[in-house]
C-alpha cells in the first residue's frame, strides 16, 4: 500500500526549466551566443525519451513516468530490506519530506541520479549471481551515462563495496565499460570535473551550499552515525563510514546533493538497525495500523498533491502560472504577430521553455549553458546576468551578438533601465509577467 502513496505523492509534471530543451535536444544548436560550442554531454538519452514522452502523452506522461521511477526506487529499498518492507520505505520518505522543493519539480535528470544510486545500492547490499549483477550493472552504466552527469557517484559506491565484497570488482569494470557506450566516450567524466572546478556555488540556487542551520544538522546527524559505526562490528561498517564522509561533503558542498546524502544517511541507519526493525514489523497489530496510516495519507495527502498536480497537467494556463511564472501571454502574441527576426534575449531561467515554445527563433542562453567557456571569459549564466541587472556596457553586449529583441520579466531592472534612458529599443508588447523589446 506504502507504493500506492508512493506513485499518488509523485504524479506530478515536469516543471523543471530545463525541460525546453531537452525536448528540442540537448546537442541541438539552440542559441545565438555560442553558436558554435561542442557540448559533449550526458543527456543524448534523456533528452530523446523526454521527446517522446511529450510528443506521446505531454505532460500526463512526465507525471506518469516520474510517478512510477519513484516507485521504483522505493519497491528496491523494500528488496534491500524485505523484513522491514513497510518501515524502511516510510522511513526514506520521511527524510525526503524537508526536501519538496527538490522533487516537487517532477522529473528531472537529476531524478536518474537519485533512481541510479538506489540501483547501486540494491546491487551491493543484497545477493544474485556474480553474471547476472554484471550484467545489470553494465546496462545500469550505459543508461545512466546518458541521462544524468552523476554516474560516477554510482561507480564511487561500487568501488566502495569492494571492502564487502571482493568480486565487486567485477561490477565496477562493468559499470565504468557500461559508462564509455555514450557518444563521446571518457569526455563525459571531464563534464563531470567540470562541475567542481567552476564556482556554480556563486550563481546557481541549487549548486549553493545549505544554510548554516542545515549545515550544522548535517553535520549533527554525520557525526552521531560516525560514532555509532565506529562503535559497532557490523560486517558493513568500513564501507559505510568511507561513504558517510563523501555525501557528508557532498551535502555540504551543494543543496542539489542532500537527496543522495539523506538516502544514504537512511540506508545506514537501516541497515545498523535491521534487527530491532524486524522485531517492530513482526509486533501484533503493526501491519493493521501501518495500512490504516498509509490509507489515511493516500486520502488526506493524496487529495491535495492531486488538486495541484491535474491542473498544472491539463490547463497550460496554470502550468504557465507555477513556481517558475513563464510569459505565456508574450508567446502568445508572438505566435499571433512574428517579428521576422532571429535572435531574442530572454532571462537565463526562460531560455529553455522559449526554445520549446517558440522555436522559430534562437536565445541569448539555457539551462545547459552554465559551464560553457565563453569570450566573455565568465559563465555564460553571468554574462545574462549582467544584461538583466543592466550592468555598464550590457548594451555593448547584446550589440556585439546582434540581439534584435528583448523578452524579459516587467519591472526587470533591464526594463527599468531602458524606460528610463534614451535606447535603441521600442516596447511593442507588455503584461504583468513580460515586456517585448524591439530594436
Amino acid at each position: 500500500m506504502i507504493l500506492i502513496f508512493i506513485f499518488i505523492l509523485f504524479f506530478t509534471p515536469s516543471i523543471d526549466p530545463d525541460l525546453g530543451w531537452y525536448i528540442r535536444g540537448a546537442g541541438e544548436n539552440l542559441t545565438y551566443f555560442l553558436p558554435d560550442y561542442r557540448f559533449e554531454n550526458p543527456y543524448s538519452l534523456y533528452s530523446y525519451l523526454a521527446g517522446i514522452i511529450w510528443n506521446t502523452l505531454g505532460h500526463l506522461g512526465f507525471a506518469l513516468v516520474y510517478a512510477l521511477l519513484m516507485v521504483f526506487a522505493f519497491y528496491l529499498v523494500q528488496r534491500i530490506y524485505p523484513r522491514a518492507k513497510t518501515i524502511a520505505p516510510a522511513s526514506l520518505l520521511i527524510a525526503l519530506t524537508p526536501l519538496y522543493s527538490y522533487f516537487i519539480l517532477g522529473l528531472r535528470s537529476q531524478i536518474i541520479t537519485f533512481v541510479g544510486l538506489v540501483v547501486c545500492y540494491f546491487l551491493v547490499l543484497t545477493d544474485r549471481s556474480l553474471k547476472k549483477s554484471i550484467v545489470i550493472t553494465f546496462l545500469l552504466f550505459a543508461i545512466w551515462a546518458n541521462m544524468h552527469g552523476g554516474f560516477p557517484i554510482g561507480l564511487v559506491v561500487i568501488l566502495v563495496s569492494i571492502l564487502i565484497n571482493r568480486k565487486n570488482i567485477y561490477l565496477l569494470l562493468a559499470g565504468f565499460a557500461g559508462s564509455l557506450i555514450n557518444p563521446y566516450g571518457l569526455s563525459l567524466y571531464l563534464w563531470t570535473l567540470k562541475h567542481f572546478t567552476i564556482p556554480l556555488n556563486t550563481m546557481i540556487a541549487e549548486w549553493t551550499p545549505p544554510n548554516i542551520f542545515i549545515q550544522i544538522v548535517i553535520f549533527c546527524i554525520s557525526f552521531l552515525t560516525f560514532v555509532i559505526l565506529i562503535s559497532t562490528r557490523h560486517k558493513r561498517r568500513l564501507f559505510w563510514l568511507i561513504l558517510l564522509v563523501i555525501f557528508t561533503y557532498l551535502a555540504l558542498r551543494a543543496n542539489r546533493n542532500l537527496a543522495l546524502y539523506n538516502l544514504t544517511v537512511v540506508l545506514i541507519i537501516i541497515d545498523l538497525s535491521y534487527n530491532r526493525l524486524q522485531k517492530i514489523g513482526n509486533q501484533p497489530g503493526f501491519p493493521k495500523l501501518a495500512n490504516l496510516l498509509t490509507a489515511l495519507l493516500i486520502v488526506i495527502v493524496g487529495y491535495f498533491s492531486l488538486s495541484r498536480s491535474i491542473p498544472l497537467i491539463f490547463d497550460e494556463k496554470a502550468y504557465c502560472n507555477q513556481i517558475q511564472k513563464y510569459p505565456c501571454e508574450a508567446i502568445k502574441y508572438l505566435k499571433e504577430n512574428p517579428l521576422g527576426i532571429n535572435n531574442v534575449f530572454a532571462p537565463y531561467e526562460w531560455g529553455g521553455f522559449l526554445e520549446w515554445k517558440l522555436p522559430e527563433y534562437k536565445y541569448f542562453s539555457d539551462g545547459r549553458m552554465v559551464v560553457w567557456q565563453s569570450p566573455e571569459g565568465e559563465s555564460p549564466y553571468l554574462t545574462n546576468l549582467k544584461i538583466m541587472q543592466a550592468k555598464e556596457k550590457y548594451q555593448d553586449i547584446l550589440d556585439r551578438y546582434n540581439t534584435q529583441t528583448l523578452l524579459i520579466p516587467s519591472g526587470s531592472s533591464l526594463d527599468l533601465d531602458i524606460q528610463n534612458s534614451k535606447t535603441l529599443w521600442n516596447e511593442i508588447y507588455r503584461d504583468e509577467v513580460s515586456v517585448i523589446y524591439l530594436k
